[in-house]
Formats: C-alpha cells, sequence, structure tokens
C-alpha cells in the first residue's frame, strides 16, 4: 500500500488511463483503480470522488495528445498545402493511437445524455472551447487570406468541422478495421485518403 506521501494526482490518472485502454471505462471500477495504484479507496476518493471525474479529465488528455500544438513543417507556404499538412497530420495520430480512439468513441457514447453536473465535466466543456482548434483555425485564415481555400463557413465551424469529421471516421474505422477490410476492403485507407478530400472542398476553384 503506497504511503500518502506516495500518492499523486499524475499516478492515479496514469493508472485508471491504463484500465480504461485495457477493460473500457463501463467495465473499470474504482476499487480496481485503487488496487493498481496500490492505495486504499478512501484515499482515491479524495482526488477524485467518482470514475466520471477520472474519465472526463482522460478523455480531455487524449484529445490534447491527438492534436497538434505546432504546424508541421513544409515547404508549401500557401493556406491549401499547410492545411492539408495539418489534416494528415492529425490522421497520422489518430492511427498510431487506436486504443485511444477507441477510449473517446466508448466516452462519447456513455455520456451521450446531459454531463454530470461535475467540475471535470466543466472543465472538459471548458477546455474544448478554447483548445480545440489550434493551430487548424490559423491555417485556414491562412488560405482565405492568400486565395487558396474559399469557403462560406465561419472560421471556428470550419475548423471543427474538419477535427470532428476526422475523428467520427476514426472512432468509425480504427475499431473495425479487420471487420471493414473483410467486409469492404479497405480500412485505414477510408482515414488516409480523408484530407485531400476535405481539402479539396474548401479549395478555390
Amino acid at each position: 500500500m503506497a504511503r500518502p506521501a506516495d500518492i499523486s494526482e499524475k499516478r492515479i490518472l496514469e493508472v485508471a488511463r491504463d484500465l480504461f485502454l485495457e477493460r473500457g471505462i463501463a467495465a473499470t471500477e474504482m476499487k480496481e483503480i485503487a488496487a493498481r495504484a496500490q492505495i486504499g479507496r478512501s484515499s482515491l476518493y479524495r482526488y477524485f470522488p467518482s470514475k466520471e471525474d477520472l474519465a472526463f479529465q482522460i478523455a480531455a488528455e487524449i484529445l490534447a495528445a491527438l492534436q497538434p500544438q505546432n504546424l508541421p513543417e513544409t515547404e508549401c507556404t500557401d493556406g491549401r498545402a499547410q492545411l492539408r499538412a495539418v489534416l494528415e497530420q492529425i490522421t497520422a495520430l489518430l492511427l498510431a493511437h487506436p486504443r485511444e480512439v477507441r477510449l473517446l468513441d466508448e466516452f462519447d457514447q456513455l455520456f451521450s445524455g446531459p454531463y454530470p453536473e461535475i467540475e471535470a465535466a466543466r472543465r472538459y466543456v471548458e477546455f474544448n472551447r478554447t483548445f480545440f482548434c489550434t493551430p487548424v483555425e490559423d491555417v485556414l485564415r491562412h488560405g482565405k487570406a492568400d486565395g487558396s481555400l474559399r469557403y462560406d463557413l465561419p472560421d471556428p465551424l470550419a475548423c471543427r468541422l474538419l477535427i470532428n469529421t476526422l475523428l467520427a471516421a476514426a472512432q468509425r474505422v480504427l475499431p473495425r478495421a479487420a471487420h471493414l477490410r473483410e467486409e469492404q476492403g479497405y480500412a485505414e485507407e477510408y482515414l488516409t485518403a480523408l484530407p485531400a478530400l476535405l481539402v479539396e472542398g474548401l479549395s478555390a476553384k
């Protein structure tokens, strides 16, 4: 059993994330998190009053890790090429983290109704409002300014539409990749082809 000085929020989150990835959110119990973290349940509940608190914080951390913090290096300077590069970067991150994508899919299903009245849920909403579009929105503005992109949507809406489209496709494809390949002949190819199609729809004609 860990001594109080050895207990940390970071350690509990790491253990909970590993269990969620292994077993799923719904199938993981708080007593299992406490046991693997080698702490008492009372200590766990002092840091996280419920499994929902853990789920919302971990979902935000996964979303942050699946979005590029900086523009990818490219020799092309026009917004159209930059947008394709950054969307391909997001796609590569999604392809590299299929278990995390599956966990986000379960999270979305578990919390499809009203969010619980907890601080973690409020922080999750605020995180998505403020963090969600960096740096895609900057690239969209650049493409509008240089004339390589043309669209009538507000920049924040266009940005969120692009990211949500990639994430939704990943949540559909990655957990069922083997089945899709058997049934349709393609799986990950749907994701790798998507950035070019999305950019084409926004490109100036």
